[in-house]
């Protein structure tokens, strides 16, 4: 434990120099706030993770979480979680929204009694209640969420992630289970939507400045 908080405070002083708030909040990136987005980004992951899979839902982390799992280090400044999941499944959440149960700890946006709204902008999760167990500092006032989207979905945010779903793999991602795609799959999208080139790569930062989605 001792180690990981000395990697953290050395990758967080480096990161500091460039980079002094969050992707979604001014709140400046410090050890105390980057370890609760962390805690809370795990929290989120385990409980959508375990909804979704007792619904039969079929999903994927996505855009800047993957872009994570692949390079093996956190994009620090990164407060949000993406989870895209496969269209076919849709009736089984459209089912779920129409009657949420509270043993999953998570709150839902007005979105939830809206499938018009779903289909074209997902929508954004958060816990109900944090569950301090590290005794961290928290920053209640920070919007930390996850936003669940239809992989079919495109508009100006969303782009159309076209996996599939039966070869996604199941691996660990901020210490829980959760699901990538296939291997094939994540380098196509991840090249189709960041790029692979001399001077961009999703595979390494461009810059301690770097933001993405």
């Amino acid at each position: 434990t001792i180690i990981i908080v000395l990697l953290i405070l050395i990758l967080v002083t480096q990161y500091n120099r460039k980079t002094t708030t969050f992707q979604h909040n001014d709140q400046p990136l410090t050890i105390d706030s980057y370890l609760y987005v962390r805690e809370y980004k795990k929290q989120l992951i385990k409980n959508t993770t375990d909804l979704l899979d007792d619904i039969g839902v079929k999903f994927v982390i996505a855009h800047g979480n993957l872009i994570e799992f692949t390079r093996g280090k956190p994009i620090l400044h990164d407060d949000d979680i993406d989870i895209r999941f496969d269209h076919k499944d849709f009736e089984k959440w459209k089912k779920y929204c129409k009657d949420p149960k509270d043993s999953y700890n998570l709150a839902f946006d007005n979105r939830i009694n809206s499938m018009d709204q779903q289909l074209k902008n997902g929508i954004q999760v958060h816990l109900k209640n944090f569950n301090n167990r590290d005794q961290l500092k928290t920053f209640p006032n920070m919007n930390i969420h996850l936003d669940l989207v239809a992989n079919n979905i495109k508009n100006s945010v969303w782009m159309p992630y076209d996996i599939d779903f039966q070869k996604r793999r199941e691996i660990t991602y901020l210490g829980e289970k959760t699901y990538v795609p296939s291997e094939k799959d994540t380098h196509r999208i991840l090249k189709k939507e960041y790029g692979d080139n001399l001077f961009w790569s999703y595979r390494k930062p461009n810059s301690n400045t770097e933001f993405v989605g």
